[in-house]
């Protein structure tokens, strides 16, 4: 089946949200007299929905019962997202470039409310075509719900699309949905994403473009 259109993934892919969930985050373990360190956010917040990943990261210090209160301290943050978040270049100009030829879509651990603040910055909030929020579906990445939801919403065999990610939760995300996967090297280096079908740099690479047109052709 020949490609109809492209589900992007977020964090990491269109927004360079590091900066904002770092500082977040550091500030409620601060409150919580908890340390956030580089570990702490790679193994566990990394790829996942804010709920997984304080899930997955409570369970193990034994402290699951305070979740809510550490979602209601991050959400305070809120109002500081749009000044500490910024687009990648690449991401920019791709999605101006493919926006008229392919359909566009999102598929992110994010809450509505960052999207709805970022799109608005940067004069992006009729480009795409289906929006899925952590908000959508009971699974996080690596589950595919958000993904299978996108194909849904679009009314796309898996074949019809194709992902762009940066992590590897993300990736099997997208495989587990039957989708192909490109992988940006934004978060993590090549050696952990192998198991995406390309990987890149930057977006604006030609052999991205190539890929593209060989998905195009597919029959």
């Amino acid at each position: 089946m020949p490609l109809e259109a492209i589900i992007f993934d977020f964090d990491g892919v269109i927004g360079d949200t590091s900066r904002f969930n770092i500082n977040a985050m550091k500030s409620v373990f601060e409150r919580k007299n908890l340390n956030f360190s580089d570990e702490v956010y790679e193994n566990y917040f990394t790829g996942r929905t804010l709920k997984n990943a304080l899930d997955l990261f409570l369970s193990s210090i034994k402290r699951e019962n305070e979740i809510d209160e550490f979602i209601t301290l991050k959400k305070e943050h809120d109002k500081y997202f749009a000044d500490e978040t910024k687009i990648y270049p690449d991401a920019y100009e791709f999605i101006r470039k493919y926006k008229n030829s392919l359909r566009m879509a999102v598929a992110t651990g994010s809450r509505p409310i960052h999207l709805d603040l970022f799109f608005k910055k940067y004069s992006l909030e009729n480009i795409f075509e289906s929006i899925v929020t952590s908000q959508d579906t009971p699974n996080g990445k690596p589950h595919p719900d958000g993904y299978l939801l996108s194909l849904k919403k679009l009314n796309l065999h898996c074949g019809e699309a194709v992902v762009i990610e940066d992590t590897l939760l993300g990736i099997k995300s997208a495989k587990a949905a039957g989708i192909k996967c490109i992988a940006v090297t934004n978060t993590y280096s090549r050696e952990k994403l192998l198991e995406a079908d390309l990987i890149v740099d930057k977006l604006t690479e030609k052999m991205v473009d190539s890929y593209l047109l060989d998905l195009r052709k597919a029959v």
